[in-house]
């Protein structure tokens, strides 16, 4: 029965550890993604040329 009872504990760390990860992972996506976002917004309102102009040079160069 300790057997047992000690493999299904070793069983559930292993997964809890795992979930961890990648909560941790998401985390780190998430404020990523935010930091990005914020970026990005702070150039629009800065310097509202900026991406048209960068748009524009992409549009140019992805015409045959």
């Amino acid at each position: 029965m300790d057997s047992e009872q000690n493999l299904n504990s070793k069983k559930h760390g292993s997964e809890r550890r795992m979930l961890d990860q990648n909560t941790d992972r998401m985390y780190w996506v998430i404020g990523a993604v935010l930091v990005v976002g914020a970026m990005i917004a702070l150039a629009v309102k800065e310097y509202p040329g900026l991406l048209t102009a960068v748009f524009d040079g992409f549009r140019a160069k992805l015409k045959f």
